[in-house]
């Protein structure tokens, strides 16, 4: 979403970004709720057995960290909204900056 919004530099799609960030803060609570009702969820890409594939693991304190994570930028998006950095390239790094945090949980 980042690098469309650096390309194209159009109002819609800094709309864009924000309705991205919401739908993604839902997801991440709609797995948060899936965690805290039936524990841990582990999923394997590319249909390989364990220890050969690519594994997604969701615990109790990974997800809430997501959560945290998520809800945390969308305030951070909403509190820079009107100011003068808020650039094209400032959503571009913002972004990669959110999605690497992602990746440490």
């Amino acid at each position: 979403m980042g690098v469309i919004a650096l390309i194209f530099q159009h109002r819609i799609f800094k709309s864009l970004t924000y309705v991205f960030q919401i739908v993604y803060t839902a997801f991440a609570f709609y797995i948060f709720m899936l965690v805290k009702e039936g524990g841990s969820i582990v999923y394997n890409f590319g249909g390989y057995a364990d220890g050969l594939a690519l594994s997604f693991y969701a615990d109790a304190i990974s997800i809430f960290m997501v959560l945290m994570t998520a809800v945390f930028y969308i305030v951070f998006l909403i509190y820079a909204m009107n100011e003068d950095y808020a650039e094209p390239q400032f959503y571009f790094l913002f972004l990669v900056l959110q999605g690497l945090m992602m990746g440490l949980f």
